[in-house]
């Protein structure tokens, strides 16, 4: 994959009072790289590609249209433009079923916690559960417990002879 050289524009590149001009474009660089860096990000999920209808004012271009934004592509022929239409389809579509196996696992997640913090509090063998907060309460303890065992300091170990 072939990337331009960073050309910032020539008003960017210009030294400020007191600055040296390769310093000046140095910061340009960084800011035309900061750009073009934040500027390729777009995250997939639950997005839609499309090829853009008005061929004759965009030829070979698509279209990722986002909650926020439409973002469009052009590509170099048709043949280039099937194949990122494929390619961000078929990204659309992990990134949109991730998502949905995230929330899955979430949900999965905060079901069992519940079951287990309700089997605990009726277990005979954990009296103390509910009345210390459930799993809450013993998360509290084990931070308190390791706060206490941080701040014990202990002797070194004897060296092994």
């Amino acid at each position: 994959y072939w990337r331009a050289p960073l050309r910032p524009p020539p008003e960017a590149a210009a030294p400020k009072e007191g600055e040296a001009p390769e310093v000046a474009w140095g910061r340009a660089c960084d800011a035309a790289a900061y750009e073009r860096a934040t500027a390729a990000s777009i995250p997939l999920a639950s997005n839609d590609v499309t090829e853009v209808s008005d061929r004759r004012a965009m030829p070979h271009a698509l279209e990722v249209s986002t909650p926020a934004r439409s973002i469009y592509f052009r590509c170099a022929s048709r043949r280039d433009q099937q194949e990122w239409h494929a390619a961000l389809k078929d990204g659309v579509e992990l990134a949109t079923e991730n998502e949905y196996f995230r929330t899955a696992e979430m949900m999965i997640a905060d079901i069992a916690l519940r079951r287990n913090e309700k089997e605990m509090a009726e277990d005979p063998q954990f009296p103390n559960f509910k009345a210390n907060g459930g799993f809450a309460g013993m998360r509290r303890e084990i931070e308190r417990e390791l706060a206490r065992l941080e701040t014990v300091d202990e002797p070194p170990p004897p060296p092994n002879d």
